[in-house]
């Protein structure tokens, strides 16, 4: 029997007591991989009072052991190992892994949250949201930003009909473990769900150029084209290769001369006319996450509390099995493009 924990002291969680944050059931749930991101993820799972941390999952036995044992769970060696009645897995392995990890687990009645990419193919990802539908369990991605800009209100405030140009900026230096895919499906597809979710689905690529590294991979690119159904002039940039880390975005507007500009690492919304910076007091979103411990810019935190909302409350999550197939569909049009280095 895994006792459910007590709620973390946070002045995140003053406003219930402690009965109201344990009153429903904790959700068991296992975190498959040990990376870096991996990492990340059994922070949140032993951070969350929604939640009891059974124990991580990955092949690398002494490396889930050593991390199991920073949070005194279980380790195992493989999903089917886990002999315990499991409502939720988190997948944060290399990429083309997702899909069948994913399912494995969804055919055992798991809900799953997957780091991005939702799959390396469109057809993984075309039976990963068959499945969900079918076992009826939440399939989410972890595209992050979209959270920070469903805060500030851009989806709600900006007007998508009135934009005329969108220039992304998503730009540092290499990742602190060797990547297991391009820069394109590693960065740029967090930009192309943002972009769908704001001005509808559809890339029509009017030039890629790309630059390779030595282990065979896109590591930079500069693409322009047109998204959406109105076919709106975008231009993006991604870079693995860049001394200094920039994630920024401007949306010039119909009318407009200056654009509005967002800055994803200060978490600042510039509008034409005055500064919307997002603070570190705001109250948390209730409406988005449920009640939970995660600091206001933590956005992966905030990322898997909504996905433990959506489980308890039977929602829809906000970047679904649809929502990621659209940004996975034109992040391989753009790798599709780019020619291989010679």
């Amino acid at each position: 029997m895994i006792a459910c924990k007590q709620a973390p002291s946070s002045p995140l969680l003053n406003s219930m007591t402690q009965s109201e944050a344990t009153r429903s059931r904790c959700l068991n749930g296992v975190v498959i991989g040990v990376g870096h991101f991996g990492k990340f993820h059994a922070q949140k799972l032993a951070a969350d009072p929604r939640v009891n941390f059974v124990g991580i999952v990955d092949l690398r036995e002494s490396l889930a052991r050593a991390l199991a044992d920073e949070y005194h769970v279980m380790a195992f060696s493989g999903l089917e190992e886990v002999d315990v009645a499991l409502d939720f897995v988190t997948i944060a392995t290399p990429a083309r892994t997702h899909a069948m990890l994913a399912r494995q687990a969804m055919k055992r009645g798991c809900h799953a949250f997957i780091e991005k990419p939702i799959s390396t193919t469109v057809e993984d990802a075309e039976a990963l949201i068959a499945l969900a539908k079918q076992q009826g369990v939440v399939l989410q991605v972890d595209h992050q930003e979209r959270y920070f800009l469903e805060e500030i209100g851009l989806f709600q405030s900006v007007d998508p009909l009135a934009v005329r140009q969108l220039t992304v900026r998503r730009l540092g230096p290499p990742p602190p473990m060797p990547p297991d895919c391009s820069a394109v499906l590693d960065l740029t597809i967090h930009d192309l769900d943002w972009i769908h979710a704001f001005v509808g689905n559809g890339l029509e690529t009017l030039q890629v150029d790309g630059t390779w590294g030595d282990s065979g991979l896109v590591e930079a690119l500069r693409l322009t084209g047109k998204v959406g159904p109105r076919q709106i002039p975008v231009v993006i940039e991604t870079s693995r290769m860049d001394p200094e880390r920039c994630r920024e975005a401007e949306i010039t507007l119909d009318g407009e001369v200056e654009p509005y500009h967002i800055n994803f690492i200060e978490r600042s919304f510039q509008a034409p006319t005055q500064p919307l910076t997002y603070s570190r007091d705001l109250p948390p979103s209730s409406d988005l996450y449920g009640v939970h411990p995660f600091e206001p810019l933590d956005y992966v935190g905030k990322s898997f509390a909504h996905f433990i909302y959506c489980i308890a409350a039977s929602l829809r999550p906000k970047v679904d099995g649809p929502a990621a197939l659209a940004a996975l569909q034109s992040a391989l049009i753009i790798e599709d493009l780019l020619s291989p280095r010679s």
